[in-house]
């Protein structure tokens, strides 16, 4: 075979590979895109709100969806759902915004480095959830905060070796 046709054949079978990969990138995916769409529309309907800023998947003892966005007349709302189900519903102003918690984090945690925070569902009560790592240790240690107060509700260390 001379150059043309060897440069045929491997365009043929890169583009090959890329639709395929494509398709199964697609059908990997499909179901946490539908589960994510359910959700989204879950919160429109029983929620109230019109439009949706974040919609974060928390697991712990739970699945819980929270979504930050905005209701009919523009106020920024936080919504938890349980299994479709609203389980807490407040106005974004009665509860301890991000960078409340980042400075809180920074004041009693100098020393860590955080490598999350989402707000998320943990002993029947809307909390942040704080992921860091202490220089030294072997692991990840986990703080969770009542979304209402800061209040410091339980914290775990989880080893990685």
């Amino acid at each position: 075979m001379n150059k043309k046709r060897w440069l045929v054949l491997i365009t043929a079978c890169l583009l090959t590979l890329a639709v395929w990969g494509v398709f199964y990138y697609r059908s990997v995916q499909m179901p946490n895109w539908t589960e994510s769409q359910e959700v989204r529309q879950a919160v429109t309907e029983t929620a109230g709100l019109v439009r949706i800023e974040s919609l974060t998947k928390h697991i712990w003892d739970e699945v819980t969806w929270v979504a930050q966005g905005s209701d009919a007349s523009g106020q920024p709302v936080i919504v938890f759902l349980q299994n479709g189900e609203v389980v807490f519903r407040t106005e974004e102003g009665n509860t301890m915004t991000k960078e409340d918690m980042l400075q809180l984090f920074d004041r009693e945690h100098a020393d860590a480095k955080l490598v999350a925070i989402q707000p998320g569902w943990f002993r029947d009560q809307p909390a942040w959830e704080m992921q860091y790592k202490q220089q030294g240790s072997n692991g990840f240690f986990y703080h969770f905060y009542s979304l209402r107060n800061g209040e410091e509700l339980n914290h775990f260390f989880i080893a990685t070796h």
